[in-house]
């Protein structure tokens, strides 16, 4: 005798496929998220490293700056007889 648990009705059938498209809907949908949470993430990232950057960038001038200050002064004393101005 056949088990009807392993008898395979039309409408069964049916309904096994619209639950598998549903849940195929719902794990693309669960992706899209995934991916669009990803770019996010990468682009506050690259945000991050183009301030990093500037950060960066405008130390390194300030830097120099305090630098040739200091050159020049050493050089205005050592010129001037020893006098900063």
């Amino acid at each position: 005798m056949t088990d009807p648990n392993l008898i395979i009705t039309n409408g069964g059938f049916k309904n096994a496929l619209v639950k598998l498209s549903y849940e195929q809907a719902e794990h693309d949908q669960r992706l899209s998220r995934l991916e669009n949470q990803i770019s996010e993430g990468f682009s506050s990232i690259n945000d991050s490293l183009r301030t990093i950057q500037t950060i960066k960038n405008w130390t390194t001038g300030a830097a120099a700056g305090v630098g040739t200050a200091i050159v020049y002064a050493l050089l205005s004393l050592f010129q001037g007889g020893g006098h900063l101005l």
